[in-house]
């Protein structure tokens, strides 16, 4: 398979790309504490609030079904939804983080309190780091991708 349109664009600055490659392999290599499902419903939410369905779709075709993601938990993870039944409450308030990080790039106390109910603080830094990223990796499709991959997925009608 060709190599990823984003990739191709990245491939102009090769010391950037693999500066990124490195943050990249964590998230997606199987290093981070963070179990896939969570990782990919953080992933999505955020491109869905960056508006880029570059990567949304990418990761929906590349990753939902080994994260155990429905047709239903995929639409709900698209822009302006957060909650579905399926969601756990500690799923719902790594969302609800996640919806915070991308309008304000700040997590408020009450947040932060909340996160601690369920995950500890390597988590819960993994979980701003990974918004946060795929906040940088939306803005660069956003910016340099042109088309999408003819495998990947399309935001669904929300109608």
């Amino acid at each position: 398979m060709e190599p990823l349109a984003l990739f191709r664009s990245l491939a102009k600055n090769e010391e950037l790309m693999d500066a990124m490659k490195v943050l990249g392999s964590y998230f997606l290599g199987g290093r981070s504490p963070l179990p896939l499902r969570l990782r990919e419903m953080l992933i999505l939410r955020t491109c869905a609030n960056a508006g880029c369905e570059y990567e949304w779709g990418v990761h929906v075709s590349a990753f939902s079904k080994a994260a155990d993601l429905s047709c239903s938990d995929i639409k709900s993870l698209t822009p302006g939804t957060t909650s579905a039944p399926r969601w756990s409450d500690a799923e719902q308030c790594a969302l609800d983080a996640c919806d915070e990080l991308s309008t304000s790039t700040t997590l408020s106390e009450n947040t932060r309190e909340g996160l601690k109910g369920f995950y500890n603080e390597a988590e819960i830094l993994t979980i701003i780091t990974l918004v946060s990223w795929y906040r940088v990796i939306s803005g660069l499709a956003n910016s340099v991708c042109d088309s999408f991959e003819p495998w990947a997925a399309r935001f669904p009608s929300l109608t």
